[in-house]
């Protein structure tokens, strides 16, 4: 409980500094300020878990989403990115009150980017991160997407154990994070 009241705190945070950035007149400001604020909202307004995810997964979870901070940027960089926070958005608005950061079930979602990809916010976000990088291919960019790919996997395979029903989602619904590929 704790941890989730940090983390809204801290996406609230993030929130007034990414509206302050939209002020001064970065258009991808606001998207990352809507991705905030969104999930700040979501965190706290969403319904009991009937199953969670053990604290290692947990705190890789937490780990995960605070990663993407840790990225060089440029000044192109976050237009490259507004694709992927469009599509983190639009996902963030679908999954309504089953949305956690740890892994857990709240109840599988179908609508929305769920219709389309069963992990559409790890999509959005991994295509924001990859506009980033092309903006700006350091090394140290690579670090951070791979460490941010990695901790993903190891979300997608816990919520996918946790969430029932995902078998039969499984069939309706063929891609997981890629279309056409995986």
């Amino acid at each position: 409980m704790l941890i989730n009241a940090f983390g809204s705190l801290l996406f609230v945070i993030l929130f007034l500094v990414r509206v302050n950035q939209g002020l001064q007149g970065s258009l991808a400001a606001w998207f990352l300020a809507a991705q905030s604020g969104l999930a700040a909202v979501r965190i706290v307004f969403r319904k009991p878990a009937s199953k969670t995810a053990p604290w290692p997964i947990q705190a890789i979870a937490w780990l995960s989403a605070v990663t993407p901070l840790a990225m060089t940027i440029s000044t192109t960089a976050p237009y490259l990115a507004i694709p992927g926070l469009a599509l983190s958005i639009w996902s963030l608005a679908a999954v309504g009150d089953s949305f956690s950061i740890a892994p857990s079930d709240r109840g599988l979602v179908q609508r929305g980017p769920y219709r389309f990809l069963r992990h559409p916010m790890y999509a959005g976000e991994l295509l924001s991160l990859l506009g980033v990088l092309v903006s700006k291919p350091l090394l140290w960019n690579w670090i951070v997407l791979a460490a941010f790919a990695a901790s993903v996997y190891i979300r997608i395979v816990a919520e996918e154990a946790l969430l029932e029903g995902y078998y039969r989602y499984t069939r309706s619904v063929k891609w997981k994070l890629i279309p056409l590929v995986w």
